[in-house]
């Protein structure tokens, strides 16, 4: 089976991953982490171009959105759906798109997030969103936080590093009312590393989500692996490492999505990311079709909360494309037969 059924980076980790792993040696682990959590955090914030001290580090995104959950008001706090499972479970207010049946645009995403803003103390999305790969500008959402100061912009940023300029974000920007999700897992094709960070220019949000932490936020092995990714491989620097295994996913992703659209078997909701939303009513039997072609995808049940119908494809890489190829057109074919 291809997994194309979550978002990580399939051409990683960076070969720099294996020869740390190679080189381990398992007496390490008998004393506690006690570098990890700093060794990450600046090679973290040097990779992102951000002041250490603007980070709170922990074991991945979700971890952090459970620390809000936990902290935020829940009668003030929406997000802006569909959305990432793990935000839809821990904030139950949901900002939903008028019309279910059509794709969600940037522009009524934003409509959403403004709205929410004005009504909200807290507002909270992906972006791009997943499942749905939409986008909203750097420009869009700093407009909205400068318009609506008295709200805080919760961001999570996960699928960021695989634009073509991954540092149109809102990332370090000088606002004081936005909190940014940001880790290292999905681009580097670390899933099983459990790292990431909070940033934000307010110390007193900081300091919040902090004493939330656990004493030791990483684990020795989960600090080694980030850090040599974010090293790079060989003689190459991690960022140049990202910057061609994302273009070559982009590629292909541009190539799926025509596959998908000429099909007629759904709506395509375009993504600059390296997956892609097919709206469907139903959601199961395209899921099923690829499965029987050897293609794991993420069907999604509008049954459930903060969910539209539809099936997320992550983008099969070009030695797998004929493959895919033959998969939409068997479900092409059951579509117009």
């Amino acid at each position: 089976m291809i997994d194309l059924g979550t978002c990580v980076n399939r051409l990683g980790p960076p070969t720099s991953v294996g020869s740390v792993l190679a080189a381990f040696d398992p007496r390490m682990l008998r004393a506690h982490p006690y570098e990890a959590e700093g060794q990450f955090r600046h090679a973290y914030a040097e990779h992102l171009g951000v002041d250490p001290a603007h980070l709170v580090v922990g074991r991945g995104i979700s971890e952090f959105i459970g620390v809000l959950a936990a902290v935020l008001p829940p009668d003030e706090t929406a997000i802006i759906a569909p959305d990432y499972t793990e935000i839809i479970k821990a904030f139950t207010t949901h900002l939903m798109p008028h019309v279910l049946t059509v794709s969600d645009t940037p522009e009524d995403r934003l409509e959403r997030l403004r709205d929410g803003m004005r009504h909200f103390r807290y507002v909270v999305l992906s972006n791009p969103c997943n499942p749905t790969g939409v986008r909203i500008s750097t420009v869009d959402l700093a407009r909205a936080c400068l318009d609506y100061p008295q709200a805080v912009l919760v961001v999570d940023e996960s699928y960021i590093d695989f634009l073509a300029d991954p540092a149109d974000a809102m990332l370090g920007i000088d606002l004081p009312n936005v909190i940014v999700l940001r880790s290292p897992s999905k681009v580097f094709g670390i899933g099983g590393a459990r790292c990431g960070a909070l940033w934000t220019r307010d110390a007193q949000l900081r300091r919040v989500v902090a004493r939330r932490m656990m004493t030791w936020p990483l684990s020795l092995l989960d600090s080694m692996v980030a850090v040599a990714a974010l090293d790079g491989s060989d003689s190459s620097a991690g960022a140049s490492w990202v910057s061609k295994s994302t273009l070559r996913l982009r590629f292909c992703a541009d190539r799926m999505e025509s596959l998908l659209r000429h099909a007629g078997i759904g709506e395509v909701t375009p993504s600059p990311t390296h997956f892609r939303f097919l709206l469907t009513p139903q959601p199961n039997r395209v899921s099923d079709t690829f499965l029987a072609y050897g293609f794991v995808t993420r069907p999604f049940d509008p049954a459930e909360p903060g969910r539209v119908a539809g099936v997320r494809i992550a983008t099969p890489l070009e030695e797998e494309l004929a493959d895919f190829e033959a998969a939409v057109a068997s479900l092409r074919a059951h579509v117009t037969g």
